[in-house]
């Protein structure tokens, strides 16, 4: 499972025989990282659309905005795990962007999967 993991975050870091991933995988960030950016895309998304799920905030650009905001936390998590273990800028922005893209998409495929139970957003984004 690691190794997939490892795999999909290289995809967004350079390719398989890039240096770039080479202090990160040292430090084996990548699982914790990556269980840590689902979870929480998960639970604001659900929180979003089952706790807040008010016509007021079922417009595609508060959507948006809440996506952004998930993709700067994980960027956050990332880089911040990633700094303070290599001190490499290069290599912790890198590893923050690519976990960015994927809660970014962890955001998008979970919005599809539970925006028809609620009441207010199921039109959110589209």
């Amino acid at each position: 499972m690691d190794e997939l993991i490892q795999g999909i975050y290289r995809l967004f870091m350079g390719g398989e025989n890039s240096d770039i991933a080479g202090g990160i995988v040292e430090s084996n960030y990548f699982f914790p990282v990556c269980l840590g950016m689902v979870l929480i895309s998960i639970a604001i998304m659900t929180v979003y659309y089952y706790a807040v799920n008010s016509v007021r905030w079922s417009k595609w650009f508060h959507w948006l905005i809440l996506v952004g905001i998930i993709c700067i936390i994980n960027f956050g998590i990332a880089f911040s795990c990633s700094f303070s273990e290599s001190g490499d800028v290069l290599d912790s922005v890198s590893f923050g962007f690519s976990n960015a893209v994927l809660s970014f998409v962890v955001s998008f495929i979970w919005s599809l999967i539970i925006k028809w139970g609620s009441s207010a957003c199921r039109r959110t984004p589209f």
